[in-house]
């Protein structure tokens, strides 16, 4: 998701500041024979794979696609992609890792606009229904089961820094200049993120035009905000007449 950039990260930063390819082993013995190694033909080849498979992963999901079509689509063997990437789950979780830092990168950006917290919230809303091909939390729940308890463990602690965090943050900004009720800021953020899930369009956000979105954007900024209950003077009103 964009938000607004189709750069990707070549060399991804892992939670504990090591490079995800450091991390990764190494199968050099499939390197193709007479391969002569440089720094710029590594990091190009790096960035060709996650992107395929990126593109890949998130439109079909992870059981739908084999390493050997993302290396028929980047135009490699695959020993070279394991000499990048060490197996299929380090690579999907490269892809994770790239998704949730690019999608908080946007989130930081909007969440420190100098608007209010209702329009921060509504930009977050539509800049995620414009972009997302894929939900957040099914995913990442899928990758627990898919990548083994130490990677998925590093996936977690990106989302819940990148993504929820900020967002926390600024609840319990909204919360002292007394622009949204106290709450848990916490529960209120992951609230906003499950709406966010729960209205992206099916078939990824082509399937909707932009006016489309908008209103959808609309919609899920009253319900978060407004509740679906009448105000309880109203309430109260209404039950004893």
């Amino acid at each position: 998701m964009d938000v607004g950039a189709d750069g990707i990260v070549v060399d991804s930063v892992a939670a504990d500041g090591e490079s995800l390819v450091a991390t990764l082993p190494r199968a050099r013995r499939g390197r193709p024979p007479g391969y002569r190694r440089t720094d710029a033909a590594d990091a190009q080849t790096h960035e060709r794979v996650l992107r395929h498979a990126r593109a890949l992963f998130l439109r079909r999901g992870y059981a739908d696609v084999s390493v050997g079509e993302i290396a028929a689509a980047v135009g490699v063997s695959k020993p070279t992609l394991y000499y990048h990437f060490g197996a299929k789950e380090g690579l999907y979780a490269a892809v994770l890792l790239d998704v949730l830092r690019e999608v908080g990168g946007y989130i930081r950006a909007v969440t420190q606009a100098p608007l209010t917290v209702g329009e921060r919230l509504y930009e977050l809303a539509l800049g995620y229904f414009r972009h997302a091909d894929t939900t957040l939390e099914p995913t990442l729940r899928d990758a627990d089961a898919l990548l083994g308890p130490d990677w998925a463990a590093r996936v977690r602690t990106i989302y819940n820094d990148e993504i929820v965090a900020p967002i926390e943050r600024m609840v319990r900004t909204g919360i002292q200049c007394g622009e949204l009720r106290p709450a848990d800021s916490q529960v209120a953020a992951r609230a906003f993120l499950v709406l966010l899930d729960g209205f992206t369009a099916r078939g990824g956000h082509t399937a909707r035009t932009d006016a489309e979105h908008q209103a959808v954007a609309a919609s899920v900024m009253t319900l978060y905000l407004d509740g679906v209950a009448v105000p309880r003077t109203a309430r109260r009103s209404v039950l004893s007449s």
